[in-house]
């Protein structure tokens, strides 16, 4: 799994924090979601980071020269070991700017998951998270709306890009977390060796 990435990509609340630790625990990789990059990077000072932060924290998607920036910076220190990356690509240029970062960091990408759930799960979802005191800046209703309608504004053309080259992998988030998670071993059987 040296140099392999894997995204997992889905509305907020759909479950990725949950899957991305699951499948790196399987797999042995490091797991880490863009939001925590920036939040890291922000907290560390980062003036690129900071500005990024503020965006996120209005619910909308950072733009695709500034993640590419941050995330390049971030792959080149794992030097080599794999990756689950959580909530990247968010939107079209920021998939556009992927096959760069991946051939500057030497990594493959394996496939990029799509955690499907319907609005109204995601919502109560996310709602949920706010009622067990995990609330940050962008999970005020206001925000979470807004996060959810930036999410369905920008996910088809991700979607048909990945789907078009082979790399997509559909998921029913709505299941139990043991069950998605078993659902996408399948689906990545023939992709990549999944003993170990």
């Amino acid at each position: 799994m040296q140099r392999k990435i894997f995204c997992l990509i889905g509305g907020s609340g759909s479950g990725k924090d949950t899957q991305g630790n699951l499948l790196a625990k399987r797999f042995g990789l490091e797991h880490i979601s863009m939001g925590g990059i920036l939040r890291s990077e922000a907290k560390k000072g980062n003036p690129i980071a900071v500005k990024a932060q503020e965006v996120a924290n209005q619910g909308k998607w950072v733009d695709g020269d500034t993640v590419a920036k941050l995330l390049t910076a971030y792959m080149l220190d794992l030097k080599g070991k794999g990756l689950i990356l959580n909530g990247f690509p968010r939107s079209d240029d920021q998939r556009q700017y992927f096959p760069a970062i991946l051939e500057e960091t030497e990594m493959e990408l394996v496939a990029v998951i799509h955690l499907e759930v319907s609005d109204e799960v995601l919502i109560q979802r996310m709602e949920a998270q706010v009622e067990e005191g995990q609330e940050r800046e962008d999970t005020t209703p206001e925000i979470m709306a807004q996060r959810l309608k930036s999410y369905k504004d920008t996910i088809d053309p991700i979607l048909q890009g990945y789907k078009e080259n082979g790399q997509l992998v559909n998921i029913n988030g709505e299941n139990t977390p043991e069950q998605v998670h078993q659902d996408i071993l399948s689906s990545l059987e023939g992709k990549v060796e999944l003993q170990g």
